[in-house]
């Protein structure tokens, strides 16, 4: 279900931070019609190709699910 917020076309993607050289990223996206989650992943390149890996994934706190919102009607 977590890897379907990447294409929600309104997800918010954000810098996390870098952890062991690792940069860290969080995105807040729709998955099906109701369930807002936040995604945290990192990105990395093997043999060319994008790899994302799935750190965590939760749903998205009340805050959080205003701050999709606000940002999704823009």
């Amino acid at each position: 279900t977590a890897v379907r917020v990447f294409a929600d076309p309104f997800a918010l993607l954000e810098h996390d931070r870098i952890e062991g050289g690792e940069y860290r990223w969080q995105t807040t996206g729709l998955v099906d019609t109701a369930l807002i989650l936040l995604v945290a992943h990192a990105d990395r390149e093997e043999d060319g190709i994008e790899v994302i890996r799935i750190i965590s994934a939760r749903r998205a706190t009340s805050k959080e699910k205003r701050h999709y919102a606000q940002n999704r009607s823009i």
